[in-house]
């Protein structure tokens, strides 16, 4: 007698509903978690840029003047100094981060979002010397923020509000 090995066709139609089951479970998940990093290599990417704009200021000895911007759902960055010669290319954000808020501002809702920064890496500002707390958000609700002190040091926070 011949004896076959073997998987029956119930037992692999069962395997392939147990990972599509799994699979169709963990999709969200991954999307959240795509989102959350996308947003949060945004903000660590906007952080870099402030303070490579900061220390340029100081070694051109001249200001530079930091542009947030929203245009068409998308966030773009540019930084210029006081000549107009640009800094840093600009560059546009990921399409997952839409949008972009500073506190404080002369009003909450104007756009573009604007850091300066004097030839002695200081912040200067029309809004006085309180931080400046520039928010990120993503498509899905997200908010990560880059806190800018009155001193033109930058750090940044996974959650809307930077102390």
């Amino acid at each position: 007698m011949s004896h076959q090995a073997g998987f029956s066709l119930i037992e692999l139609m069962i395997v392939v509903a147990i990972i599509g089951i799994t699979v169709g479970l963990g999709v969200p998940a991954y999307n959240q978690w795509n989102m959350q990093y996308q947003l949060r290599q945004a903000t660590t990417q906007l952080a870099d840029s402030l303070t490579l704009s900061r220390m340029a200021a100081m070694n051109r000895n001249k200001a530079v003047t930091v542009t947030l911007s929203t245009s068409g759902g998308r966030v773009t960055f540019s930084s210029a100094d006081s000549a107009n010669a640009f800094v840093l290319p600009s560059e546009t954000m990921r399409p997952s981060v839409t949008g972009v808020t500073s506190v404080p501002l002369p009003s909450p809702s104007s756009t573009p979002v604007t850091v300066q920064y004097s030839p002695r890496g200081i912040r200067s500002s029309p809004t006085g010397t309180a931080d400046q707390v520039i928010t990120l958000s993503s498509t899905n609700g997200l908010q990560y923020s880059v806190l800018v002190k009155a001193s033109g040091k930058v750090k940044w926070c996974p959650s809307s509000t930077c102390t």
